[in-house]
């Protein structure tokens, strides 16, 4: 869904007053400039030199202006583990600065203004309107002024920087950083110099807040010696380049809510009604999702290394929206309205070295001095982590040499300084020595209580290396692999001992050490980030930690209990020495997910199930190896005006008083972020607690952590969306597939038992029916309403939702619906929406994929499919396309292709299915797909017109393929809830 752009305000120029007003508003424009959108300008910032004119081509010695996209889709990432919620300790106070302020009107006094351009334009004025000196730096990384104009602490994000949000017109005009101030000075656009001795072959370097250790160049060069080593303030040296063409004010101001927090922040609307009663309809919410610590190379925040400037009443970050008063080095607070000194930092001469006053996203990475990290030199001597594999005992034959083979591949591709341990458990604890070669030695300790303290200190302080880097134990490692045997007892699956209490226990005094917890505790910047990998095919049932396995067991409820209660401690206490703890559980064995999972959830790691222990197993491991990017991480949100956080969903825990902080007025919403990774999300649930009367309503998300590098990283993303008084503007800026989503995170949280469940799709019907009631019309002469058009596609989201694994019956037991439910609520956006609506694409000539309709009508013979659900992904091969061996091969390349690209990034790994028509694994993938062949032939049409083109006798004989079955289709789903979709012919009644 695309929102237009908001137009900017207007007014006269300031320029003959002789007067700067000394606050300026960095997010719109109250003294727009009049000169007309310069199309050579524009051209040049999209297109590069290529679009010049051919006069003005040999000024160009590289293309350093990069592309800007015309449009992204509005961002918010997802969320996490059962529900977590919280509510705002105080409200905005009820005072509000002017949105707007005109320059020709000031006198001297503090004043509003209302334009980046305005904060842009001081750098460039002095008091008869002429430029104190060439353009400033560009912060979209599009340029850079002259060197001999620009003062030294400027700064240059990478070339290849994006737009941050803006569309393909703003983003040009965003270019400009050269704004004159009066008639006499046109703003100027910056493209690149002729050939400079400093850039020859070289452009800026850009740096990662998750390593600024390795320091990544721009365009594939390296940055001017003088160049390499941060101003005072934190930034590099500028490139320099010249200047041609112009843009206005207008220009540069112009936002799009849609992207206004991509790749960060997903909003379920553009717009905010101002009205209480309509933002708060329970049935279609308001709210957002965000991934704080996600990685983007196309999107990368600029890195600052100093320390964030805040405000001294509320604790907001200084931000783009802030309205700043250079001369004198104020600014004021968006949130709270407090006027603030920032020690005489933001001052007209070097006001462009402050990228927070310019981005909507800034990394502050600072040093830590226990750690020896120094953002100075840039060199981060990142602690070696830890990676200890508790194998079970007790597998059968097959699962043992897949288990084996996944080993292999797993220790072949960890980092050479990764420490690794081996130890098994069963009835007992073994513990395996890495410094013995040629033999598999280990300590043995009883699994039927905890390690005394006795054990661990044989352990400890024996001859044996129970943890080494894998570089130098390599050899013996695998050959301990290579010596594990299958089971040889009698008992059953189930029954056979597993004493993982004991194990995890043990495992956790390997990485404290000899040197104890307090001390472990206290010197762990020099630790690395660890993660304590177990592999079971059964439930823990010996000693600590165990579990009945018959529920008709007498105690049964008071001893699961007891074993949820101590693993969750075992949890918190890996938490504590930043370790994670992943179970990996294969097989066909019920595992207890309800008593395994405290442990992981409560180490900030995670429960999946698999099939068996082959590639996707191994792989599971591989990426579980290397995906924490952080630890001691906490959220935190501020709104401003009467906007509230009412709950957060994810992987989120209550804040502890070290993570607290204090401010006489703070408006926020902060938790603990359970684990500190890129691919997890959160919701925030929010509600209007009055009408709002501003503009513009203003959020800060906050997300502060420790790196790999144990040094100290703040992410402060300050976003902004307009409001508006129309309910049916609103409905159009609502972004359906966000809403889908939150709408799903907030329905399957509730979903804790099979009874939850069911209630849970009622509660879906009753969400439908509410919403055509509040936003749909009623038909005439019909008991049935309309659903909005304005938000045509998510009944069929919901609908999925509804019959789909979360919440359906596809999967067989309710392990693998709680850990689905757990993966779903702890994911990105990007996961959460496919896990919520599959997409089905289908195979065409020439090695490309179209999507197709998720309905089992797409199940054609001449065609090759791809079912993309999140979790799971299904190949799936017609009888005609089997025929062809040629044609087969072609399509079940390139089909596999695409399903690897789409998860290449997605942990847990999904499985991918390969299955032909008729065979017995395509139940899986037909249990997907909407049963629309109950459908008449205009309901068909309308959803997949596609089969028009089929013959009478063609679409006869696809429909005989199928099935009768209880499952109802979309169509009959809608009129059972007497609702007609927006978009069908008239025929349908």
């Amino acid at each position: 869904m695309t929102t237009p752009m908001l137009p900017s305000k207007a007014s006269p120029s300031s320029a003959s007053s002789g007067f700067l007003d000394p606050y300026y508003d960095m997010s719109s424009n109250s003294q727009a400039s009049t000169a007309p959108f310069s199309a050579t300008a524009a051209a040049t910032a999209l297109n590069g030199p290529s679009s010049l004119p051919s006069a003005l081509r040999p000024a160009f010695s590289s293309p350093l202006v990069s592309s800007a996209a015309s449009s992204s889709p509005p961002f918010v990432a997802g969320a996490g583990a059962p529900p977590f919620a919280f509510s705002s300790s105080s409200s905005l106070p009820s005072g509000t600065m002017s949105s707007s302020f005109d320059l020709s009107s000031f006198k001297g006094e503090p004043g509003g203004g209302d334009g980046l351009a305005d904060n842009l334009r001081a750098m460039s004025l002095t008091g008869q309107g002429q430029n104190r000196y060439s353009p400033l730096p560009m912060m979209m990384g599009m340029g850079m002024p002259p060197r001999s104009a620009v003062p030294p602490s400027s700064y240059l994000p990478p070339a290849s920087a994006p737009s941050f949000g803006r569309p393909a017109a703003a983003a040009a005009s965003s270019m400009a950083y050269a704004l004159g101030g009066g008639s006499s000075v046109s703003p100027s656009l910056f493209v690149p110099s002729p050939p400079d001795p400093m850039m020859t072959g070289a452009a800026m370097p850009t740096m990662s807040s998750r390593s600024l250790g390795a320091m990544q160049s721009m365009g594939g060069v390296s940055p001017p010696p003088s160049a390499q080593s941060p101003s005072s303030n934190g930034f590099f040296a500028p490139v320099p380049v010249s200047t041609v063409g112009s843009v206005t004010d207008r220009d540069l101001n112009e936002e799009d809510p849609a992207s206004a927090g991509a790749p960060f922040v997903y909003f379920s609307a553009q717009k905010i009604p101002t009205q209480k009663k309509i933002a708060n309809i329970g049935s279609l919410p308001f709210g957002a999702l965000i991934s704080p610590v996600k990685e983007v190379d196309a999107a990368r925040p600029p890195v600052l290394t100093r320390n964030p400037v805040r405000c001294e009443m509320c604790g907001a970050h200084v931000n783009l929206y802030c309205k700043v008063a250079p001369r004198i080095g104020q600014w004021t607070c968006v949130f709270c309205t407090h006027t603030n000194s920032s020690s005489g930092n933001y001052s007209v001469d070097d006001f462009g070295s402050w990228p927070e006053l310019v981005v909507k996203t800034v990394d502050y990475v600072i040093s830590n001095p226990r750690s020896g990290y120094s953002v100075a030199s840039g060199v981060a001597p990142a602690p070696a982590p830890s990676a200890i594999l508790l194998i079970d005992e007790n597998l059968s034959d097959p699962y043992m040499q897949e288990l084996q083979k996944s080993l292999f591949g797993v220790m072949e591709k960890m980092p050479e300084d990764t420490r690794v341990g081996i130890i098994t458990y069963g009835a007992a604890v073994s513990v395996y020595d890495l410094s013995e070669p040629g033999i598999a030695s280990a300590d043995v300790l009883p699994g039927s209580s905890s390690p005394t303290e006795e054990a661990i200190k044989i352990l400890l302080y024996g001859s044996g290396s129970f943890l080494s880097p894998i570089h130098s134990c390599a050899p013996i490692a695998h050959s301990i692999v290579s010596s594990l045997r299958p089971y040889r007892g009698k008992a059953v699956e189930s029954e056979r001992k597993r004493c993982l209490g004991a194990a995890v226990e043990v495992a956790l005094a390997l990485i404290r050490g000899p040197m104890g917890e307090e001390e472990s505790i206290r010197n762990r910047g020099d630790m690395g980030l660890s993660r304590i990998l177990v592999c079971t095919s059964g439930p823990p049932n010996y000693g600590p930690g165990a579990a009945p396995v018959n529920e008709e067991h007498p105690n049964f409820a008071y001893e699961e209990a007891n074993a949820k209660a101590y693993l969750e401690t075992l949890g918190k206490e890996a938490k504590y020495l930043d370790v994670a703890v992943d179970i990996f559980c294969a097989g066909a064995c019920p595992v207890k997910v309800p008593v395994l999972h405290p442990l992981a959830k409560a180490s900030g790691g995670l429960l999946w199930l698999h099939d068996d222990f082959g590639e996707t197993f191994g792989g599971n491991l591989q990426r579980a190896v290397s995906r924490v990017c952080g630890t001691e991480g906490v959220l935190e949100v501020r709104c401003s005006g009467p906007v509230a956080i009412t709950r957060i969903i994810g992987p989120a825990e209550a804040i502890t008083d070290s993570q607290e902080e204090s401010f006489p007025e703070d408006i926020v919403t902060s938790c603990g972020m359970s684990s500190v990774e890129e691919n997890q999300g959160f919701v925030l649930c929010m509600e209007l607690r009055d009408d709002v009367s501003q503009d513009h309503v203003h959020f800060q998300f906050v997300a502060r952590y420790v790196n790999l590098e144990r040094a100290r990283v703040v992410r402060v993303i300050t976003l902004r969306l307009p409001t508006t008084g129309s309910a049916s503007t609103y409905l159009n800026a609502v972004v359906e597939d966000v809403a889908a989503v939150l709408i799903a995170k907030r329905t399957v949280v509730e979903a804790l038992t099979p009874e939850d469940a069911a209630d849970m799709k009622l509660s879906i019907d009753e969400r439908l029916k509410d919403i055509a009631l509040h936003f749909g019309t009623q038909m005439k002469g019909s008991k049935m309403r309309k659903f909005p058009s304005e938000l045509h596609r998510l009944p069929e989201m919901l609908f999925h939702l509804r019959r789909g694994a979360l919440l359906g019956s596809i999967v067989g037991h309710e392990d693998e619906r709680a850990v689905l439910r757990n993966v779903f609520l702890q994911a990105s956006f990007d996961l959460s929406l496919r896990m919520t609506v599959p997409r089905l694409l289908a195979h065409v000539q020439g090695g490309t994929f179209e999507e197709v309709p998720a309905v089992n009508l797409a199940l054609q013979s001449e065609v090759s499919l791809v079912l993309d659900h999140g979790t799971d992904v299904f190949i799936w091969m017609g009888l005609d396309v089997l025929a062809d061996e040629a044609k087969s091969a072609g399509a079940l390349a390139a089909c596999k292709t695409l399903a690897l690209e789409a998860v290449e990034n997605r942990f847990p790994l999904p499985r991918i299915v390969v299955c032909k028509e008729a065979d017995s694994k395509a139940r899986y993938l037909l249990a997907r797909l909407v049963p629309a062949h109950k459908d008449s032939p205009f309901e068909q049409d309308a959803w997949f017109p596609k089969l028009r083109t089929l013959q009478p006798e063609q679409r006869a004989k696809l429909k005989t393929k199928f099935f009768h079955t209880d499952d109802p289709s979309f169509f009959e789903y809608l009129k059972s809830l007497k609702l007609m979709p927006p978009e069908v012919p008239s025929g349908f009644r």
